[in-house]
């Protein structure tokens, strides 16, 4: 520069001017823009700590409704009582700040009442939520949502419970609906929500609002006591709003005093220090660049030449290269590719180059799909980013099928220097600005990972392997034990490598075994065989081995591995087995029930010692017997043999499967008839198939159930057809008379004056009336004609194949001449005379029902003649059917003006004399005031569908006084009865449970009664209805037992509880030894099954003695108490609490 030229030195000097104050300037306007932008810095970066701290702490607390969402499910799953909620909610534990769980059940106002919890803070807050509004406004907001909801609670004494969550349990089934409940410390939560986080520096406040204003719920601070403030700065501030369970949680996060001197806002002494620096630099670089530049020119040329030559050598390079290599600018744009490329992935380099990832270009190839695509994309972003090389790998359908490929994506500066000598260190990583394209560096490792992929595979399969795996060297010291080894030895890896498999010896295995073994292996064979060994802990264990040598590529033997399962648990199985066959004959021969063992002919090779004596044959006799060849004669239930392709023990043979239940006879020796029920099962495992039988007698059963079959269809006092069977007589007469083109006529008789004989002279002289009565009856019929009995006082008679009404007067007139004269009954001479209402078939109706209505109507209407005559039907008769229209209108007017009544008649035991239960007995209480009994407005309201109404009214009313019974320290058992027509409805069992879930009344304290017939309606709704309502927990019991279809069938099906004997046959259990047999036989009967009984009409001390005789369980009638109102029905309960107090005791 000395020896420029004065103007050029004077324009150099004008030059560094400007540029020194150019640099100036520069620097305090950066300064300025420093400061502003440090501060936007420093509240950017609070902002981000801050959220990040936020979602930590609303993570945490919203983390407690998991915990209540999981113990709502669990209790929803199944009934709740104190023991089942604390071991559900001991299985889901407690997060911190929950300092109480309960279960709740609520009013039909929603008030929450703690059942079960913490005793002593449930006291306290029992009381708060008994008499808090807002708390019984969050359970209905909790039922509406189905979801948890949170509230705020004041402070209370004796707890730090700030908050109180409550999920809803609705109603189902037998459980009725309720709240879990949890109580939190605020203060806890909080804290503990702020334990571990990953940032510090900071005060937090928890607030609610409660719509009313925000209030404080916790704090926490990160500063020591002493420590200074958090700052005031409003740019520091930071607030966050969290949903918990409905109630609106305000987050409020202040940076404290020792985070802001951590991130300072600003750095004006660096900005001015380094605007000096680089103003000095800059002018240097100047001066040298302005001096220079000559030299720079030449240097120019010369590096452009060899910058040429060293691209040439770059490309020529890169092309011949194993690995891809790509080029792509900042836009994502494929600026080159190798022909390692094209050759590896199939794709021709034209149709990619030029175009960016994404574009449509790329999109043709299948292999390139859009997850590939964006893998490329995101790691180039990464890249130009953050400036530092990232590792990437992918798969692709090349041309030689499916490659995996992995490498790198290297950034490139945007203006690369010239490469320094030897010596000089390697250049910096680009920063993000200067980064202006990315090299992808690229090899296909595809044989590579298939083979990591094998070798994992094996070494998973040999490690997971359920047999012990060892493997050795030549001379025997372990190289190898997988996991099984560790279990079944109890050693550990790393003290097994290394030691001979001696360690294992217990020395109860014999030489001769290992001599063996060596010499097998050493001669390059497998050995099998098996070991006596120890475990570490000293226990012995059998090992079953196979041991084998491994040989090198050469045969040379080089390592051992033996493959081991423990059989002892197997050897143990076997003696046990012997054990289990000892017992087994052991249990066989104490056996109540016959136990027989056939092979596959049939031929009996074991019977027991019941078979012998249920047979009446001696072991040796009964393996001479074979029935499927005919040596037994097996009866059905009818009486027809049973083919032997049906027999139990042939189905077991021949068609492998089990059969269960199979009733049928078998004749002893002595002639007797015996009834067995048989099962029979094939057994599986012998060379030839084999079958075990075994059976029951069950003689005295069955005679009970014919017995009781016979009562279904006959009336038990007269021994007549009853109703079910005189419907069949009628489908039969029907038929006949259609095939014939005849009429029969249908007579319905009533006893003129039977009622005040009855009371007058009593039941037994009636009894004797009616039987006299029915022999005069049969003496005016035909064999053809069918005299059936309704009950009471009622008969009906059919009369086949009549001409005209004239013949059927003459049968009338017959039975009128017949029964006027004086019957001597029981020493008293009474006059019998009938009230006959006549319907001719087909003339007046074509069924059962309406003829049977129309007879009735007639008979109505002779007995309104003066009696003892008879009446044919006409339509006039019908006139009656309004005045039941205006009773029916009656009722509908009853129902909504609650004019019906319960009253309760007690039952009790006749076991220990207590007092077990009432039934609910219905009474009408009219406009006029006037009581009237069931008798007269029951059947209107079944004809016309009021029972309905009336039943559900029935049962709400009942379970509400046996709640009010209980309540008042009075537990017992309501029996409601149950109407056929209200049984059919689809509503009954919603009905049940609504009446107890409106008297919070657990279900075991309501029994409902069902009649006979009603059971034989669409069984399978019925029987699925009743296991609706078992499974909800309600008793079922039969009312009037033995009057109606008295099958057997039903009890076995139908899953009741106790039978209620009726009244007809209890009344004249002390002079009527038929009806003393009946009863003796449904109480045995019942037992059998495991049912109980319970007497109605007991009248007397002597009826509840005699059925206390015969183990009958309850009794019910006037001897105990008549219906009783519900207030005196409680006054009852109180006097009679004791047994002594009883009747009878």
């Amino acid at each position: 520069m000395l020896n420029a030229p004065r103007s050029a030195k004077h324009s150099i000097w004008l030059i560094l001017s400007v540029v020194l104050l150019v640099t100036v300037m520069l620097t305090l306007m950066l300064a300025v823009q420093r400061v502003q932008s440090g501060r936007e810095l420093q509240g950017q970066r609070f902002v981000a700590v801050a959220n990040e701290r936020a979602e930590f702490v609303e993570f945490r607390i919203l983390s407690l409704l998991h915990e209540v969402d999981v113990l709502r499910r669990l209790c929803a799953s199944e009934a709740i009582d104190g023991a089942s909620f604390a071991r559900l909610s001991a299985a889901v534990g407690s997060s911190p700040g929950t300092i109480g769980q309960f279960w709740a059940t609520v009013d039909d106002q929603f008030r929450p009442r703690l059942v079960h919890g913490p005793a002593t803070l449930a006291a306290t807050l029992g009381k708060e939520l008994s008499t808090n509004p807002a708390l019984a406004s969050a359970a209905r907001r909790a039922f509406a949502s189905d979801s948890a909801v949170a509230s705020i609670l004041p402070a209370l004494p004796a707890t730090s419970a700030r908050l109180l969550i409550m999920a809803p349990i609705p109603a189902a089934d037998a459980r009725r609906p309720g709240l879990v409940v949890l109580a939190v410390d605020a203060e806890a939560l909080f804290a503990a929500a702020n334990a571990g986080a990953p940032i510090s520096g900071f005060d937090l406040d928890l607030l609610a609002d409660a719509g009313s204003g925000v209030q404080p719920i916790a704090h926490w601070t990160s500063r020591q006591a002493s420590g200074p403030p958090p700052t005031t700065d409003a740019r520091l501030e930071f607030e966050e709003r969290i949903d918990f369970a409905g109630l609106q949680f305000l987050l409020r996060i202040h940076p404290a005093s020792f985070w802001i001197e951590a991130n300072p806002a600003d750095g004006v002494g660096e900005i001015v220090l380094t605007g000096a620096v680089l103003g000095t630099l800059l002018l240097l670089l100047l001066y040298q660049s302005l001096t220079r530049r000559a030299v720079a020119e030449a240097l120019i040329e010369v590096r452009t030449t060899d910058l040429a030559e060293r691209q040439h050598a770059y490309e020529t390079l890169v092309e011949n290269l194993p690995e891809i290599i790509l080029r792509f600018d900042r836009d994502w744009r494929l600026l080159f590719v190798n022909t390692t490329f094209e050759n590896s992935l199939g794709i021709a380099r034209g149709n990619l180059l030029g175009r960016r990832i994404g574009d449509a270009g790329f999109r043709l190839h299948p292999g390139l799909d859009a997850a590939l695509l964006t893998l490329w994309r995101d790691a180039l972003t990464r890249v130009f980013a953050s400036g530092q090389a990232q590792a990437i790998e992918f798969d692709f359908p090349g041309p030689a099928g499916q490659r995996f490929f992995e490498g790198t994506l290297v950034p490139e500066s945007k203006a690369p220097g010239v490469a320094g000598t030897a010596g000089e260190s390697p250049p910096a990583p680009a920063s993000t600005s200067e980064v202006s394209s990315v090299i992808a560096i690229f090899r296909d490792v595809s044989e590579r990972r298939s083979a990591e992929s094998w070798a994992r595979r094996l070494s998973l399969a040999v490690e997971q392997n359920p047999a012990t795996i060892v493997i050795t060297d030549l001379h025997g010291d372990i190289e190898y034990v997988n996991k099984r080894f560790t279990e079944t030895t109890g050693y550990a890896r790393d003290e097994a490598i290394g030691t001979n498999p001696r360690l294992l010896k217990s020395g109860k295995t014999p030489d001769a075994v290992y001599r063996e073994m060596w010499k097998t292996i050493l001669a390059g064979q497998t050995w099998r065989g098996e070991f006596i060994n120890r475990r570490r802990d000293g226990s012995i264990f059998q090992e079953r081995a196979q041991i084998a040598p491994i040989c090198d590529e050469g045969g040379a033997i080089t390592h051992f591995v033996a493959i081991k399962e423990d059989i002892s648990d197997m050897k143990a199985m076997i003696d046990r087995l012997h054990e289990s066959e000892a017992r087994f004959r052991s249990v066989v021969g104490a056996m109540a029930e016959g136990l027989t063992l056939h092979d596959a002919s049939g031929a009996i090779i074991f019977a027991n010692a019941a078979a012998e004596g249920i047979l009446g044959l001696t072991a040796s006799e009964l393996r001479e017997r074979n029935v499927l060849k005919g040596d037994w004669q097996p009866l059905r239930e009818d009486g027809s043999l049973l083919p032997t392709a049906d027999l139990p023990v042939q189905i077991a043979l021949g068609e492998r499967r089990e059969v269960r239940g199979v009733v049928c006879g078998i004749a002893q020796p002595d002639g007797n008839l015996r009834w067995l029920l048989v099962n029979a099962v094939p057994l599986d495992g012998g060379e030839t198939p084999t079958a075990l039988t075994t059976f029951s007698d069950i003689t005295e059963r069955k005679l009970a159930q014919q017995r009781v079959e016979f009562l279904a269809h006959h009336d038990p006092l007269t021994r007549l057809p009853n109703r079910i069977l005189l419907r069949d007589r009628v489908d039969q007469a029907r038929a006949l008379a259609g095939r014939l083109h005849s009429r029969f006529a249908l007579l319905f008789l009533d006893l003129d004056h039977f009622k005040t004989i009855n009371d007058s002279l009593g039941h037994p002289v009636g009894d004797a009336l009616l039987i006299a009565s029915v022999q005069r009856l049969r003496s005016c019929l035909r064999e053809s004609d069918t005299l059936a009995r309704l009950g009471g006082d009622e008969f009906v008679i059919v009369v086949n194949d009549v001409r005209d009404a004239d013949a059927v007067a003459r049968v009338a007139e017959k039975i009128h001449e017949r029964t006027s004269e004086t019957l001597p009954v029981e020493g008293h001479r009474l006059i019998a005379s009938f009230s006959i209402g006549i319907a001719l078939f087909p003339d007046d109706a074509q069924d059962f029902d309406t003829l049977m209505q129309q007879a009735d109507t007639a008979m109505y209407h002779a007995k309104q003649a003066g009696r003892n005559t008879y009446r044919f039907f006409a339509e006039e008769m019908n006139a009656q059917a309004i005045e039941r229209l205006e009773l029916e209108s009656r009722l509908r007017q009853a129902i909504e003006r609650d004019e019906f009544v319960l009253h309760y008649q007690p039952q009790q035991s006749l076991v220990d004399r207590r007092i077990v239960g009432v039934e609910a007995l219905i009474r009408w209480r009219n406009a006029d005031g006037e009581m009237m009994q069931p008798a007269d407005f029951i059947p209107i309201a079944e004809d016309s569908g009021l029972i309905v109404p009336i039943g559900n009214w029935v049962l709400r009313e009942a379970c509400r006084q046996a709640r009010a019974w209980l309540d008042a320290g009075h537990p017992c058992i309501v029996a409601v009865n149950l109407s056929a027509r209200q049984f059919r409805g689809d509503e009954l069992v919603d009905a049940v449970i609504g009446a107890l879930v409106l008297a919070d009344l657990d279900a075991r304290w309501l029994e409902l009664e069902l009649t006979e017939s009603l059971l034989l309606q669409d069984a399978e709704t019925t029987l699925e209805t009743l296991r609706r309502l078992k499974a909800i927990g309600i008793r079922l019991a039969i009312d009037d037992f033995g009057t109606g279809y008295s099958s057997l069938a039903y009890l076995k099906r139908f899953d009741v509880d106790k039978l209620k004997i009726d009244q007809s046959f209890v009344r004249d259990l002390l002079s009527d030894p038929d009806d003393a047999a009946i009863v003796h036989a449904i109480i045995e009967m019942a037992h059998s099954m495991q049912l109980k009984t319970i007497a109605e009409g007991v009248e007397t001390q002597a009826l509840a003695d005699r059925l206390r005789l015969f183990h009958c369980d309850e009794a019910q009638g006037y001897w105990f108490a008549r219906p009783l109102p519900a207030a005196e029905i409680g006054d009852f309960l109180r006097r009679h609490a004791e047994p002594g107090q009883l009747p009878g005791s």
